[in-house]
């Protein structure tokens, strides 16, 4: 977590590799990204699928999924 200048938290996803000089170990190369999109599409994938299960047990009928082909 990271904190903004307002004062809120939000999620960030990092990497890190190291940075070589001579073939030595150098340094170390740190990338941060801000994971809350992420986090947020997740949480409305899983309430869609919640909705989805709902539907699908609670109907009085039988459902099936059929693409175009």
């Amino acid at each position: 977590m990271f904190i903004r200048k307002d004062g809120t938290f939000f999620p960030v996803v990092y990497s890190a590799s190291p940075l070589r000089k001579h073939g030595t170990a150098a340094g170390i190369v740190v990338g941060f990204r801000d994971d809350t999109k992420r986090l947020e599409d997740e949480r409305v994938i899983r309430e869609s699928e919640t909705r989805f299960r709902l539907i699908a047990s609670t109907v009085p009928a039988i459902i099936w999924i059929v693409d175009e082909n």
